[in-house]
Order: C-alpha cells, then sequence, then structure tokens
C-alpha cells in the first residue's frame, strides 16, 4: 500500500516541480568556474546606507580592504559614522 502511493506521488506535477528546484539548486551551489587565479582582498560595497555600512564593516573586520560609495558625500559620511 505505501510504495503504490508512493507510486502514484512520484508521478504527479507537483513531485516533478519539486524535483526541479532541487536539481536547479543543486546545480547552482557548484562552481563551474573552478579555483580563483588569485586571493580577494579588495571588496567594494556600492551604497553606505544600514546594509552597506554593515557590509563594509564586517568585511573590513575580516582583513580586507573596503572600497565605500554612495550617491552623494553626506550618505558616505553617515556609512563611516556608523562602521566607526
Amino acid at each position: 500500500a505505501e510504495s503504490k502511493a508512493f507510486g502514484e506521488l512520484a508521478m504527479t506535477p507537483e513531485c516533478n516541480a519539486l524535483q526541479g528546484i532541487f536539481f536547479g539548486a543543486t546545480a547552482l551551489k557548484k562552481n563551474r568556474y573552478g579555483a580563483p587565479k588569485q586571493a580577494v582582498t579588495t571588496v567594494g560595497v556600492l551604497g553606505a546606507g544600514l546594509m552597506g555600512a554593515g557590509v563594509a564593516q564586517v568585511s573590513a573586520a575580516k582583513g580586507y580592504k573596503v572600497l565605500l560609495k554612495d550617491i552623494n558625500q553626506a550618505g558616505l559620511g553617515r556609512g563611516l559614522k556608523q562602521i566607526q
């Protein structure tokens, strides 16, 4: 009874869609470009708002050189103030 029910469920469009999502997500996790030729040393962050400043802060704490850019000097100043 259980194997028959499983067989019926395995043939539904929902099951097919879920398999497609699984196989697609699995394929995206693989790095098709191989190892980088050189190590990443600099991180560029566009936008010094709450999220951008947070990304910049964490990256700097991890030892990366950070380039922080914003649309104007006032926004950049607020972002730098938040980081310090």
